[in-house]
C-alpha cells in the first residue's frame, strides 16, 4: 500500500492522497464546505461521501472510509477511466462496468482497470 501524504492543512492540495504505481491516478480524501468527507480522484469530478458509504455498508464512518480505500488500493475495486478523444475526462469506482458501457458516446472510450494498472475485461 502506498502511504498517504500526511499533510494536515485545510486546502484540498494538503488533504491525504494516494498515487497509483503507474502515476496515472491519485485517490484523494477531502472535506467539503459542509464538513462532509469525500473520496475521489484528483482532477476529476466524481467522488463519494463517506457518510453514504457508511450508510450502505452499516459500518462506522472510519471503517467505511478505510474499507473503501483498501478496496481501491488492494485491487478489489474496479476503476472506470473515461477518455474523450484520447484524453482522460473522468475517473470513478464502479460496481457495474457493463452498465457503464451503455453511456459511452461517440469520441469516447471507457477502460476498466485496477489500482495497480491491471486491465479488467468486461
Amino acid at each position: 500500500m502506498i502511504a498517504p501524504n500526511s499533510n494536515s492543512g485545510s486546502s484540498e492540495q494538503d488533504q491525504p492522497y494516494y498515487v497509483s504505481q503507474d502515476g496515472l491516478l491519485a485517490l484523494t480524501i477531502s472535506t467539503d464546505v459542509d464538513g462532509e468527507q469525500l473520496i475521489g480522484f484528483h482532477g476529476f469530478e466524481w467522488n463519494v461521501q463517506i457518510s453514504v458509504l457508511s450508510e450502505l455498508t452499516h459500518l462506522s464512518h472510519e471503517e467505511a472510509r478505510r474499507t473503501f480505500i483498501d478496496d481501491v488500493l488492494e485491487d478489489r475495486a474496479i476503476i472506470a477511466v473515461l477518455r474523450r478523444h484520447g484524453e482522460i475526462s473522468d475517473v470513478w469506482v464502479t460496481d457495474a462496468p457493463k452498465m457503464d458501457l451503455q453511456y459511452v458516446k461517440e469520441g469516447e472510450s471507457l477502460e476498466f482497470r485496477r489500482w495497480s494498472g491491471k486491465t479488467v475485461d468486461v
